[in-house]
């Protein structure tokens, strides 16, 4: 599917030769309310819509009941089964849409005030960039999702300290420790490897274990995290967990799913 610019300017080169003996067709997915959904508000243009319902009626190969029931558990059923496009509160004119609503979070800290403690424990950290940024440790089990510490202490001897007692105190192993490895991390990850503790270092551009389906390790990290709340999820009662309402994603027409980047989610006034 062409993007504005280009839709126009095809349009211009066609000029008056539309409804003659040339004509203009486009095919896609409902991805966003962007031109494509415009034209098909107007009269002059024929539309052909099918969705899996017409799919089967048509006995297309593939596509069964049964898979479709399947396929229902998908985020992005709606657009790519039923072919509709998403509301117009809920996608902006880029194509970025909320990863998790303030319903959903709300609800997810709602669990979290009756769940207990269940399965493995994993520890992650987000080593502060510096200035008004925290350091931030959370602990999560199958179920519930915590923030254990912030602080603004910038030392890596005590940021690795602290990660250390943090595991002790939550019975985590080292194999299920994740931290950020980049800017500053790196020195925190170096360290715990000096004292032969065996953490994880996570670089978020990184290319994701799904490269088809995802932009890098971050979209794919973020859109598990997104499914794990949808399907019960717990989070702790803290409103620090209202920022989730703020990130961004998107799908590009390769269906490769990205998460807005830090620095136009700044812009963007959201830190």
């Amino acid at each position: 599917l062409v993007d504005d610019l280009t839709y126009a300017t095809v349009k211009r080169m066609l000029g008056d030769a539309i409804g003659g003996d040339s004509c203009l067709v486009e095919i896609s997915n409902p991805w966003r309310r962007n031109h494509f959904f415009k034209i098909g508000q107007y009269p002059e243009y024929h539309k052909i819509f099918i969705n899996w319902k017409t799919a089967i009626e048509e006995n297309h190969p593939t596509l069964t009941p049964e898979f479709v029931q399947e396929m229902r558990r998908e985020s992005l059923f709606g657009i790519l089964y039923d072919c509709k496009f998403p509301d117009e509160d809920v996608m902006d004119e880029a194509g970025w849409s909320s990863l998790l609503t303030l319903g959903d979070v709300e609800a997810a800290k709602v669990r979290g005030r009756d769940v207990r403690s269940f399965g493995t424990r994993r520890l992650g950290f987000d080593v502060s960039a510096g200035g008004t940024c925290w350091n931030v440790w959370t602990l999560r089990d199958d179920l519930l999702l915590s923030i254990l510490r912030k602080d603004h202490d910038k030392s890596t001897m005590g940021a690795c300290g602290r990660t250390v007692s943090l595991m002790e105190e939550n019975e985590v192993q080292p194999i299920h420790v994740n931290i950020d490895k980049t800017g500053v991390g790196v020195g925190v990850v170096h360290r715990c490897w000096e004292q032969k503790i065996g953490v994880n270092g996570f670089i978020a551009g990184e290319n994701a274990d799904n490269k088809e389906r995802f932009f890098n390790r971050r979209a794919e990290c973020y859109w598990r995290f997104r499914e794990w709340i949808l399907k019960g999820g717990a989070l702790s009662d803290d409103s620090e967990w209202d920022v989730l309402s703020e990130i961004k994603w998107k799908i590009h027409s390769d269906k490769v799913i990205q998460i807005m980047s830090k620095e136009e989610m700044r812009k963007d006034g959201i830190t």
